[in-house]
């Protein structure tokens, strides 16, 4: 693997998935130097994660806790800074309501392409550059985002908001 200022070093690149309380729910280890290419797939075994985990709560007898399911606050995921990556159920379909597990999934830029803000699966916020730089854009913008992407521009914009800079934090 190249190492930053020149070299390379024998090593994997770690995919790592956890939970909002720091378990890891999915891992993986690469040879790829770019983790554009892994987020779907972790995204995938971390749904699949999510699944495992609340079958095994309800089959324990423990009811779903607050928050368990998208959609039931007006938080990062809140219809409000609706964008690319997010695709919220309609209100008027109970199934639908569990279509996804996981509320939010939170990205680095490593992760940042198209392909990943477009794709199918839960809500996610996907950083288009350093969080210094995403806080700054946010206190600096006049509301137009340079980007040559239409999905990279609507998670720009998505990540300007309070609800992005709370969540990404």
């Amino acid at each position: 693997m190249p190492v930053r200022g020149g070299g390379f070093i024998q090593g994997y690149n770690p995919q790592n998935v956890t939970s909002a309380d720091e378990l890891i729910i999915a891992t993986e280890l690469t040879s790829d130097t770019t983790d554009t290419g892994w987020f779907q797939p972790m995204m995938a075994a971390a749904d699949d994660a999510a699944a495992l985990i609340t079958a095994h709560r309800a089959a324990a007898g423990h009811p779903a806790r607050d928050g368990d399911s998208p959609g039931s606050d007006d938080g990062p995921g809140s219809s409000e800074d609706a964008g690319p990556g997010y695709r919220p159920p309609p209100p008027d379909d109970p199934a639908a309501q569990t279509a996804w597990l996981i509320e939010l999934l939170l990205a680095d830029a490593g992760y940042c392409s198209a392909g990943n803000i477009n794709a199918p699966g839960p809500p996610r916020l996907i950083a288009t550059g350093k969080l210094r730089d995403l806080e700054k854009a946010a206190r600096d913008s006049d509301g137009a985002v340079p980007w040559a992407s239409q999905a990279l521009a609507a998670m720009a914009a998505r990540l300007q908001t309070e609800y992005g800079i709370a969540a990404y934090r």
